[in-house]
């Protein structure tokens, strides 16, 4: 059984070297020479290598769970749901696979301060206006926005995320919510408030069918936000019935 011995470099089982630069009886302090990370553990834990770099960005190459400054005191539950809701941010921004089905995240990326799963928790826990099942939304604050960050995301309820959402997998080149009619003319279509497919009637001009559509979505995002008036933040409110419909969307 090799002696542990202050200096000394070690390999670990999946984050690489460590120096040792501390000891005490039954304890050792060690850094990690890839990210600079103190830590101290059990001495048979550093003899084996089984030891945790909490810097290390381990998640798409970025992301890194942080030291437990935030979650340590925090229920395991309500962690392990801040956790899933964190990973699912960076698979949106960072997973190629995810990006050949799902176009529109392409290109989004996580804000600096997030990397740290100890920032993205505390902003998941301490918000006032999420509850459990809600979505993080990044660009209902700031349209077209690409960024995951606390000043552009709010926590959504499905139904009004959904809402929200355009399919642009399968568009034509007319504007949103417009198609071509076989027998000349065009139509408009959207969801209803309860989800519904509805056609909104024939008319003789693209123009005029999309005005029919920006009309009917807005109506039926500003009745979502009277909905969930009481439970979402004000900001969200503010922006949902303030939303425009355009025709570039």
């Amino acid at each position: 059984m090799s002696v542990i011995k202050i200096g000394d470099l070690r390999e670990s089982k999946n984050y690489g070297r460590f120096e040792v630069i501390a000891r005490t009886p039954g304890k050792i302090t060690i850094k990690f020479v890839a990210t600079g990370y103190t830590c101290t553990y059990d001495k048979n834990q550093v003899r084996k290598g089984d030891v945790k770099d909490c810097m290390a960005r381990i998640i798409y190459g970025v992301g890194f769970y942080g030291d437990g400054s935030f979650t340590k005191d925090k229920p395991k539950e309500l962690v392990a749901k801040a956790l899933e809701s964190w990973h699912s941010m960076f698979k949106r921004c960072y997973d190629e696979r995810l990006h050949k089905l799902r176009v529109t995240y392409k290109d989004c990326t996580v804000s600096n301060d997030w990397y740290n799963f100890q920032s993205y928790a505390k902003f998941y826990i301490e918000d006032a206006y999420r509850l459990d099942g809600w979505e993080l939304d990044k660009d209902l604050l700031v349209k077209g926005n690409r960024l995951y960050s606390p000043s552009t995301c709010v926590y959504l309820p499905r139904d009004i995320n959904g809402a929200l959402k355009t399919n642009n997998t399968h568009r034509s080149l007319l504007p949103i919510g417009v198609f071509k009619c076989s027998s000349g003319g065009f139509k408009a279509r959207c969801r209803d408030h309860e989800s519904v497919q509805v056609i909104l009637g024939k008319f003789t001009t693209e123009n005029e069918a999309f005005h029919a559509y920006k009309c009917f979505k807005e109506s039926v995002i500003k009745r979502k936000a009277l909905d969930w008036k009481d439970s979402i933040s004000p900001l969200a409110y503010k922006a949902l019935m303030e939303y425009c419909v355009e025709i570039t969307d």
